[in-house]
């Protein structure tokens, strides 16, 4: 497993698939098939929402906002993406990766705008809350398949099995504003 979230080389890295999203050039020989839409929002824990007094997004001027340097724009994507573009936010801390972003964010010191998916089960175990929702982000989810390996058996069976767990982490809405997210299985492959 190469967890580095960059260009691939299949035969450098000595990996067989990749995901990754739409932002990052695929290897020019790549397999590529489409996995589904990143859905992001901003989270925080419940502490934090409740001394912050965030009610609306434009509550977030007043808060400690957290960035990555993995995706610094992600709060303008956001910003953007939910229809709040005429917002202006700045983060105040940055941090290196996705993890410690959302573990700063469960800790109390601010919010952060991550990718449904990396926070699924913090949310639903209630160390994290979305008080705006999850929105549909520019970003594509793809997953790379090294092109000598792409008629294999077992590959086409990862492949199945990460689809149909992607569907299944697609997060319920109501007019916009996700109002839980879907329980999340893993299942064999």
């Amino acid at each position: 497993m190469n967890t580095n979230y960059d260009r691939v080389d299949f035969s450098r890295d000595k990996i067989s698939v990749a995901i990754r999203n739409s932002t990052i050039p695929a290897p020019r020989d790549a397999v590529i098939r489409d996995l589904g839409q990143e859905w992001i929002g901003p989270v925080c824990s419940p502490d934090y929402l409740r001394t912050a007094g965030l009610r609306s997004p434009a509550d977030l001027s007043r808060a400690v906002l957290l960035s990555t340097q993995t995706r610094p724009e992600a709060w303008s994507d956001w910003l953007a993406a939910a229809g709040y573009a005429d917002l202006s936010l700045e983060p105040k801390r940055s941090f290196e990766h996705f993890y410690l972003m959302i573990q700063a964010a469960a800790c109390g010191l601010g919010v952060a705008v991550v990718p449904h998916m990396l926070v699924i089960s913090e949310v639903k175990a209630g160390r994290l809350v979305a008080p705006f929702g999850f929105v549909p982000g520019q970003r594509l989810l793809k997953l790379w398949i090294a092109s000598h390996l792409g008629d294999r058996a077992d590959l086409r069976v990862l492949e199945k099995w990460l689809v149909s767990e992607m569907r299944s982490i697609v997060p319920r809405e109501v007019a916009g504003k996700v109002l839980e997210a879907p329980s999340t299985t893993v299942a064999e492959a």
